[in-house]
């Protein structure tokens, strides 16, 4: 979703931490975007998050971890544009820091079918690796996702495979049935690990008014709030695997036009 998409790529360098990214600046980027034959919209806009970290196990050696993100979401009409920027610096018991830029773009089509990325990580002013790929599915609901870089790289997906806005639009419409529980499989082209088995929790409705730390945030447009929101854990598993533990969870808010206020990296 754009929710795995955007932290996916932080996530997997801080196992075993806890960190909060909390939204520090949100405003109305352009008009609601809907998307087709759902019900369910999602509004452009653009946003700034802190990141700090909370707790980590005594055995790793970070004592720190702190940056921002940017993100912004775009409509165009038949498709989403998403970019997403981290900076994040890296403390050490030894007192050495290190600093890591993490910049990601894609255009999704609002059909679900055609997907476009690309990524480059950045680390101490050396570039650590880029991506770029494509994927489409066919009709019948199954599809290729390739890596032009790397090139080779390709990974087939499933009639229950679904892009990163896509999950977005099909969870919401889940929880406003009063769904508890939402299943898929996720390409977001984050890494060249491939898809991901998405496993999402659903609480209770929540009042935007009752989100107290953001609705009285004097930086946050609070038409971008909606009316409601609910506190979702998603659990991502690697597929393939014998693992029955998640590689990792994030606890988000997400607000019933597809903004997230708030997460927590465990």
């Amino acid at each position: 979703m754009e929710i795995k998409t955007i932290l996916k790529k932080a996530t997997l360098l801080i196992l075993l931490l806890t960190i909060t990214i909390m939204a520090i600046f949100l405003t109305v980027n352009s008009k609601v975007s809907a998307n087709i034959n759902s019900g369910i919209t999602l509004q452009p806009h653009q946003a700034k998050y802190k990141l700090k970290m909370v707790s980590k196990s005594s055995n790793i050696p970070l004592s720190d971890l702190s940056g921002d993100m940017q993100y912004n979401i775009d409509d165009g009409c038949d498709g989403w544009s998403t970019s997403q920027k981290f900076i994040l610096t890296y403390s050490y018991n030894n007192q050495r820091s290190t600093t890591e830029e993490k910049i990601f773009s894609n255009w999704e089509a609002k059909d679900g079918n055609y997907f476009q990325f690309a990524s480059k990580t950045i680390s101490d002013n050396f570039v650590k690796e880029k991506l770029r790929g494509s994927a489409k599915k066919e009709k019948n609901g199954e599809g290729i996702a390739s890596f032009t870089q790397p090139e080779g790289i390709e990974f087939t997906l499933n009639k229950n495979t679904v892009f990163p806005n896509k999950y977005v639009v099909e969870l919401l419409k889940h929880a406003k049935k009063g769904g508890k529980f939402f299943n898929k499989f996720m390409f977001d082209g984050a890494d060249t690990n491939g898809i991901l088995e998405v496993n999402s929790f659903i609480g209770k409705k929540i009042p935007v008014r009752d989100l107290t730390e953001i609705y009285n945030n004097p930086d946050i447009d609070k038409k971008l709030l909606g009316k409601y929101a609910w506190n979702i854990r998603i659990a991502f598993f690697k597929l393939h695997t014998q693992e029955e533990t998640p590689s990792y969870e994030i606890d988000i808010v997400l607000h019933d036009n597809g903004v997230v206020s708030s997460t927590i990296i465990t």
